[in-house]
């Protein structure tokens, strides 16, 4: 077996990979690799989201941080990388591969904790870390992550049990949608409302039967659809409860105007009062298909219903009509004694004038003993005829317009 030295100075037999040196190195450059190749993506989106004006977007500055770090470190220059690279981690925090590269410079300063703890923000952020790391703790090639290779091993199961936690709470959220909805959709027929809701929840819990992480961290938002569809399905019945109680208000108000009408119409009413019943009892199961044959029910007398309504409301047409008829008379009535009376002291003043000029000539006018008329204007009779005359004349006059007939 050939023996040799590495660049660094190490004995190696086979490979390069027996020096830890080499291995940070070949881990550094990896690193690099990936950043540049995020780095050209994100350059593209910076992009398009900042102007052509705008030197540099966090983005870009961030990945040259990023860049500077790895150069520093490669000169050994550990902690002025670990402030470059917790510079990038400021400017632009959502990057997991910032984490990850400080994570080796911790371990570069047995920081163990804070690398772990870098780790987990890393594999939080991007899910694709976890299996990576997962795989590489199963084939023991952790490389310059080796010394926490038991740290790595408990987050690993950390984030997985709490994963497992979150993906249950919400299968048992939706389990208890569902059994809601088995109280109310009881019958057979009444189920297919839920069927898609079930077919949907036993696939997540088949995808949770899996014991995978990434499994774990998708069920939540799986769940979350599920539930809105199960309190849609379940909400039916409210709508159903909303629509046989606006059914029975309707026929209540109807009936309260039994007595009012014809016998033909009570007989009616009294029919809704039985159907009012009779749904009633049929719905105290309140479960789904007890509603639907409560409505059912009042459907069923929706006819009587209408022609209850249509009955009610001609006999009120006619009585509206009559009511109407009968003002008008009165109204009439009214005029025309109004205009008596207005004839009546038209025709009063009429005769007053007339008779009062009959009345004062007649006074003034004396027969003399040979036969002959002769005029007294000046005297007692002139003024009494006068006023006789207007005495008698509003009388007559007024009598007269009273009985005259009005047209």
């Amino acid at each position: 077996m050939s023996v040799s030295r590495c660049h660094h100075g190490t004995i190696i037999q086979e490979s390069w990979m027996e020096c830890p040196e080499c291995w940070a190195e070949h881990e550094a450059n990896e690193t690099a690799s990936q950043i540049k190749e995020q780095t050209d993506i994100l350059k593209k989106i910076a992009y398009q989201k900042t102007s052509e004006s705008s030197p540099s977007s966090p983005i870009i500055e961030s990945q040259e941080f990023a860049r500077l770090a790895n150069e520093r470190f490669k000169i050994d220059d550990t902690y002025g990388a670990i402030q470059l690279i917790s510079k990038a981690i400021i400017i632009y925090p959502s990057f997991p591969s910032f984490y990850i590269q400080r994570a080796n410079y911790y371990l570069a300063q047995d920081s163990s904790l804070d690398a772990i703890a870098d780790i987990k923000k890393a594999v939080i952020q991007d899910s694709g870390y976890y299996t990576d790391l997962k795989n590489r703790i199963s084939s023991n090639n952790l490389s310059y992550l080796s010394p926490i290779k038991n740290e790595i091993s408990s987050l690993l199961n950390e984030l997985k049990d709490n994963a497992r936690q979150i993906a249950k709470n919400s299968l048992d959220l939706v389990k208890i949608e569902l059994e809601k909805s088995y109280k109310i959709f009881t019958s057979k027929k009444s189920l297919i409302h839920i069927e898609e809701s079930k077919n949907s929840y036993n696939k997540v819990l088949h995808d949770f039967s899996q014991d995978a992480y990434l499994s774990y961290l998708k069920i939540p938002e799986s769940c979350k659809p599920i539930i809105i569809q199960i309190q849609s399905s379940t909400n039916k019945i409210n709508s159903l409860q909303s629509e046989i109680a606006n059914i029975m208000k309707s026929y209540s108000d109807v009936i309260k105007q039994k007595g009012k009408y014809t016998n033909d119409i009570d007989i009616y009413l009294t029919d809704l009062e039985v159907c009012i019943r009779t749904s009633k009892e049929q719905a105290t199961k309140s479960d789904y298909p007890a509603y639907e044959l409560a409505k059912s029910t009042l459907d069923n007398s929706k006819n009587i219903y209408e022609i209850v309504k249509k009955e009610i409301n001609s006999i009120d047409y006619k009585r509206r009509s009559k009511n109407l008829m009968k003002e008008k008379e009165k109204r009439e009535d009214k005029d025309r004694e109004a205009k008596r009376s207005r004839n009546s002291i038209e025709s009063a003043k009429s005769g007053a004038l007339i008779f009062s000029i009959l009345g004062s000539l007649s006074g003034c006018v004396n027969c003399n003993q040979n036969g002959y008329f002769k005029g007294d204007f000046g005297g007692f009779n002139f003024l009494t005829g006068g006023i006789l005359g207007i005495f008698i004349g509003a009388i007559l006059g007024y009598i007269f317009g009273f009985i005259k007939k009005v047209n």
